[in-house]
């Protein structure tokens, strides 16, 4: 058995799906979210872990305050030892780490994900320059909605460098294609 701390426990579900962490520590994943409800463990919502894997920004709930000292006392959990990998299964060369074949294809699933948004993001970008030839002659202080026609072109691009993931560390793309889907 090990010790996880209710901030422990916080940081654990936002870095990997209940579900995920369930089976790892071969706990039910409703006693996983029973224990985080009552310890006032904020949880991901549906499709936060699909924002992730397609580069998309996923708000991160803060940690609440307890305020009730008796809650204090119990703010740890006790889970089991990870489970060893099953029996066959493969090893990625040089990571070190075991992927099962399931594993492998959400790996691949999510890198396909990144390439679309690569693709729109690069498919926008030409529509911007686009854009932006067509409107050498145009006013861009015209307003619509309350915003400059500068405005609306900077927040577009702006907005694309969000989903472009390239702009990301190369770290950071390749831990998106491993992260856990949202089951």
């Amino acid at each position: 058995m090990i010790e996880v701390t209710r901030e422990e426990l916080y940081k654990m579900v936002w870095k990997t799906p209940i579900q995920r962490l369930s089976k790892i520590y071969q706990i039910s994943d409703t006693g996983l979210s029973k224990t985080c409800k009552r310890l006032k463990i904020p949880v991901p919502g549906r499709g936060y872990w699909a924002a992730k894997a397609a580069g998309k920004p996923a708000m991160r709930e803060a940690l609440p305050e307890m305020n009730d000292d008796c809650a204090n006392e119990l703010v740890q959990l006790l889970l089991r030892e990870p489970e060893s990998p099953a029996c066959g299964a493969s090893q990625t060369t040089r990571l070190g780490r075991l992927f099962t074949e399931e594993q492998k294809d959400q790996h691949w699933a999510n890198f396909l994900v990144i390439t679309d948004n690569w693709t729109h993001s690069n498919q926008v970008r030409e529509f911007i320059k686009s854009l932006e030839q067509e409107m050498i002659h145009t006013d861009m202080e015209q307003v619509v909605q309350g915003k400059s026609m500068r405005e609306w072109m900077a927040w577009a691009k702006d907005h694309n460098n969000k989903y472009d993931p390239l702009t990301y560390k190369l770290t950071s793309l390749f831990e998106e294609v491993v992260r856990p889907s949202d089951c």
